[in-house]
């Protein structure tokens, strides 16, 4: 170097020896570097994803007496080998539980015909046995879920949200059954149908159920599965002089 050359020196900032207000020492380590550089890309992913596939809202709601054609239709999509599956709707198994007034005769033991057996008859056109074991489950342990009154509901932006809070605050997990929003390509659009409604009817969280209120703009809305209405069947009205007259009729019979 000659004598009247200075010797070049660069300051901190450009050698990065100081921390600034945008970059310090540990975001230049390239482990944090990436690891930033990952989240920001998840969000901007996040961003660009919601504005694509806009689907709306998620609404997580508790039990409740006001939703029990919701339960019946999601019913309708459970296997009937499933063991949350039940031939007696919930909207039924609620009646005979919380509303239906049953005769006080059922009640005189001396008549050898109980609440189960008018349950048994009542119900023959949902389900058909002489077991009445079942119909002591449908009154008492089918659903015990089921509450007579109206359910509460709290709203979220994205499902991760909700399902975050159902563990956080009440300590509950729900399947993953909807769908909206995961179908990104064509040849699963063109397979499967989209799922905007679950239910959990097993477990901690039996009972709760999500909706995505679907935006209007939503890309995929108009194959979005509809809920089918559940066909309820006839209710029987067990009447005494009738079954006594039947055991006569059968004792005749018998000689």
């Amino acid at each position: 170097m000659g004598k009247d050359k200075k010797p070049i020196f660069f300051d901190d900032i450009e050698w990065g020896n100081q921390e600034t207000d945008s970059v310090s020492h540990k975001d230049m380590l390239e482990i944090n570097w990436n690891m930033k550089r990952s989240i920001a890309q998840r969000k901007s992913f996040k961003k660009t994803q919601r504005k694509l596939y806009h689907m709306g809202t998620y609404t997580l709601r508790s039990p409740g007496n006001d939703l029990l054609d919701f339960y019946d239709s999601i019913m309708l999509r459970q296997d009937p080998t499933a063991k949350s599956y039940c031939a007696i709707p919930p909207s039924i198994i609620h009646y005979v539980r919380f509303t239906y007034k049953y005769p006080e005769w059922i009640f005189n033991k001396s008549n050898n015909y109980g609440r189960l057996a008018y349950l048994r008859d009542m119900l023959k056109n949902y389900y058909v046995t002489d077991e009445h074991t079942y119909f002591g489950a449908v009154y008492s342990s089918y659903m015990k879920w089921l509450k007579d009154e109206p359910h509460k509901a709290w709203t979220f932006e994205t499902y991760k949200d909700l399902t975050a809070y159902a563990k956080k605050e009440f300590g509950i997990t729900l399947r993953q059954s909807i769908n909206v929003g995961g179908i990104m390509n064509t040849r699963s659009l063109d397979k499967d149908n989209i799922i905007a409604e679950g239910m959990t009817w097993r477990g901690k969280g039996a009972g709760w159920s999500v909706v995505c209120n679907i935006a209007d703009d939503y890309a995929h809305k108009d194959l979005i599965l509809p809920l089918e209405k559940y066909s309820h069947k006839e209710l029987f009205t067990p009447d005494l002089d009738t079954i006594l007259k039947s055991r006569i009729g059968v004792r005749y019979l018998k000689g």
